[in-house]
């Protein structure tokens, strides 16, 4: 319904920011979006509220977002201009996502083409140079960069989204039906109060008729050995963790970062073998260990055992979000005082980065 460009993200950042301030990027997928959240138990809102004035907390978690997609390139593009701690989400042994990204590759090609992110970053320009190679036979692929290309110097995209925002859209689609023509300023987002618990168990206990973790968890490539530890087949652990390089290419972003390693409802561990429990655990471990070897930290979502915790298989109810919150900020203060963002002055010095273009 309404996709913002990188130039709106990055205007929307700096506004919604300070430089006397320190600034924590939300990004990743809906559950750090706060879906099914009521407007009033936002997960964010406590996080702020804990941190407390010295803080600003800005939601950019995106819907189907992976990892280092959108909100990874919200936070890189501040980098040079805000003290930032970047906060995603991964789930154990979850693909990282492609360097551009999944379901929002153009927000990615419009930064770069922008000038918004680094493009000489020796990770990003090998992956880069291999998704050339890979979708070679894919015009989809070279059709977005040449929009995003032609959009870098026309705005078009830009002006689209204004118009669409602030005075109202021009196309009738399925979705929004009477309000296609509606300025997107005045739609509201209407999350819902969470149900009943005894209603939420039983949605959730009907997802899990085909449970998607028991069984497939004992087909990763793990093995577990004489004395019961849980091995990673090396080729497959070590093309994991490199892969995350690529889609964490700046290294000061990564230095920066915490990421949130998933858990799901308790629900999902009912009826689990003691094998597939234990090579759960070790995903969640090894998903930890993939993250800290890139330089960034990682924050175990292992506590959230209540079943009042989530609103669904995945997403967390107000309850569980603010249990998220109270666990994750003495993290987010001890990052942000290894970093030196609390000592004196540090609000002046430039966090470092090798952007160069901002629209």
């Amino acid at each position: 319904m309404f996709y913002p460009t990188a130039s709106h993200v990055y205007r929307l950042g700096l506004a919604r920011t300070k430089k006397e301030r320190i600034n924590v990027i939300i990004g990743g997928s809906s559950v750090l979006n706060g879906t099914g959240q009521a407007a009033n138990e936002l997960w964010t809102d406590k996080l702020s509220e804990l941190l407390g004035p010295d803080y600003r907390v800005l939601n950019l978690g995106f819907r189907a977002a992976a990892p280092g997609e959108f909100g990874a390139i919200g936070a890189e593009m501040l980098l040079d201009r805000r003290r930032v701690i970047f906060v995603s989400i991964i789930y154990p042994a979850g693909v990282a996502g492609q360097p551009d990204g999944v379901f929002f590759r153009y927000f990615f090609w419009d930064a770069w083409y922008k000038g918004l992110i680094d493009r000489n970053l020796p990770d990003r320009a090998a992956s880069v140079a291999g998704l050339d190679k890979k979708r070679e036979s894919d015009p989809k692929y070279f059709e977005l960069r040449r929009g995003a290309w032609l959009n870098a110097h026309l705005f078009f995209n830009d002006w689209w989204n204004t118009l669409v925002y602030t005075k109202g859209g021009t196309v009738w689609n399925l979705v929004t039906q009477s309000d296609s023509f509606s300025p997107r300023i005045q739609f509201e987002d209407l999350e819902p109060a969470a149900a009943p618990l005894d209603q939420r168990l039983e949605a959730v206990r009907q997802n899990l008729a085909v449970n998607p973790y028991k069984g497939k968890i004992l087909k990763m490539p793990l093995k577990k050995d004489a004395d019961g530890e849980w091995i990673p087949d090396a080729k497959w652990f070590g093309g994991w963790s490199g892969e995350m390089k690529y889609i964490f290419p700046n290294e000061v972003l990564r230095q920066r970062t915490i990421v949130v390693v998933h858990r799901p409802h308790a629900l999902a561990f009912e009826g689990m073998t003691e094998d597939e429990l234990g090579c759960w655990s070790a995903l969640s471990s090894l998903t930890a260990r993939v993250v800290e070897e890139n330089g960034m930290r990682s924050f175990d979502m292992g506590f959230m055992s209540e079943p009042d915790d989530f609103n669904d298989l995945i997403h967390l109810s107000g309850k569980g979000g603010e249990r998220l919150a109270m666990q994750l900020a003495p993290d987010i203060r001890k990052l942000a005082k290894d970093l030196g963002y609390t000592e004196p002055g540090a609000e002046t010095r430039s966090s470092s980065s090798k952007n160069k273009k901002k629209k």
